[in-house]
């Protein structure tokens, strides 16, 4: 399987924020780093399409967390649209 995956993380007194990656990668990978490097919260993590619009849906099997659909749904626009401004 190579979908897209992703994590939501909330930096310490921040908004939400996603790392979307590769689906050869798995979700803890990801985790372990961001909490390693950065003493971030993991809030959710998932799957995630972006044909016309972003869906996100499942879960981690390795975080054992899941989805929150709609909900991470805009946090990965916003994260996207953050990248915009740089």
């Amino acid at each position: 399987m190579n979908d897209l995956k992703y994590v939501i993380f909330k930096p310490n007194s921040l908004e939400e924020r996603a790392v979307i990656f590769n689906g050869m990668i798995t979700h803890k990978t990801i985790s372990d780093a961001i909490i390693k490097n950065e003493a971030f919260a993991i809030v959710s993590a998932g799957f995630l399409s972006m044909d016309n619009v972003i869906s996100c849906y499942g879960d981690s099997e390795s975080l054992k967390m899941k989805s929150r659909g709609k909900i991470d749904e805009l946090v990965i626009s916003k994260t996207l649209l953050r990248l915009n401004y740089f």
